[in-house]
């Protein structure tokens, strides 16, 4: 590194420059200087005036060579001059300039924030029902079989999502939500309206705990349609429904009725009802006995869940609604039901053990449909 000091720096001069002038500094003794920089695209000249102004030191850049040539870099040197003589602070100016477009830019961004700021907000204000379905369905029903989520998804196509799927979650109401569950009460489908009705109660329960959907709304509109009031006059759910002992008699006696009609007719059996599976029959009365659900009797082990010894069934977490495991005493008649079931299908892992595959436990269609 050096200095060359010269009256003129030229441009013969410039093109005699080498690598081994990096970082040299040339001057021609007016306050012109111009500093050498060698990098990947060739030798460069990067030259600066310096003045001073209000007692300060002050530099002006001018341009650098060989991007600009000489003539240029002396033009600008000239103009600098000139306003320094009459006063004036060019560098001060540029600085001044630059600081002032720094904050336009600034705020250009923020105002570009705050416009996008207003569009994400605008979006959020126009989502639909049917979007909020679509994000909350896999999510809700991930825990469930695919032919549960299949059965929920056609619940809302068939009787929401029609009438309110392309309206705004901001804008329902729950006039929208009454309408569509009397619609079906209207029908006669008393079941299906309860099951609409509580599965939107469980999606907007969802967003109200999630952004962007808890914002779209302050109360959800399910909570104000009160189910209980929509059914008609003395309807009794099936999950409260309790046989009478005339009805445990006559499911009995159909049992036995389809079982001999079909085990004593000689010819042709066709057109006839074929009788469910013994094993079966025993799932039903010990789901009556002990009230277990379908999916519970199902998934039950023989020897990981029942003890004969002590009488009782444990249901484990991952069976059970509540998912706490829990444990079911049972009554010598329950206890006769199931060593019969055990000598049907004790040697395999499961009480209801799977037609196709007894390493596997039979779906609870299987039992529903046998039943039905």
């Amino acid at each position: 590194m050096g200095e060359y000091r010269s009256q003129t720096i030229g441009e013969a001069q410039l093109l005699k420059l080498t690598a081994a002038d990096n970082g040299r500094t040339l001057r021609d003794g007016s306050g012109l200087s111009g500093k050498v920089h060698v990098g990947r695209k060739g030798i460069s000249v990067h030259f600066r005036y310096r003045y001073r102004f209000g007692g300060a030191s002050r530099e002006m850049p001018l341009g650098a060579w060989l991007r600009d040539t000489l003539a240029d870099v002396r033009l600008r040197l000239d103009e600098t001059r000139l306003r320094v003589l009459h006063g004036g602070d060019p560098a001060g100016e540029r600085k001044l300039v630059r600081d002032k477009l720094k904050v336009e830019q600034a705020s250009v961004e923020i105002r570009k924030q705050e416009l996008a700021e207003r569009e994400r907000q605008q979006a959020e204000l126009n989502l639909t029902v049917q979007a909020m379905f679509d994000v909350w369905h896999p999510e809700a029903m991930a825990e469930n079989t695919p032919g549960h989520a299949k059965a929920v998804r056609r619940l809302f196509e068939l009787h929401l999502l029609p009438w309110t799927g392309a309206r705004r979650v901001s804008d329902v109401r729950s006039d929208d939500i009454r309408k569509a569950v009397r619609a079906l009460l209207d029908a006669g489908k008393a079941p299906t309206a309860i099951a609409l009705h509580m599965y939107t109660g469980a999606m907007f329960s969802w967003a109200g705990k999630r952004r962007p959907w808890r914002l779209l709304f302050d109360v959800s509109p399910v909570e104000e349609v009160d189910i209980d009031r929509l059914l008609p006059a003395g309807y009794q759910d099936w999950s409260e429904r309790v046989l009478a002992d005339d009805e445990i008699i006559e499911l009995r006696n159909r049992f036995q009725r389809v079982r001999h009609a079909f085990e004593y007719r000689t010819g042709v059996r066709r057109g006839h009802a074929t009788p469910i599976s013994r094993a079966h029959e025993l799932a039903v009365w010990i789901t009556l006995e002990t009230l277990v659900r379908v999916n519970e009797i199902c998934a039950a082990r023989w020897r990981e869940h029942i003890n004969f010894t002590k009488a009782a069934w444990f249901i484990p977490p991952n069976q059970a609604k509540n998912r706490k495991g829990h444990t079911i005493h049972l009554s010598p008649f329950a206890l006769r039901l199931l060593r019969e079931l055990h000598d049907l299908t004790g040697r395999t892992p499961f009480l209801l053990p799977h037609p196709g595959d007894a390493t596997k436990p039979a779906s609870t269609s299987v039992l529903q449909c046998a039943i039905g």
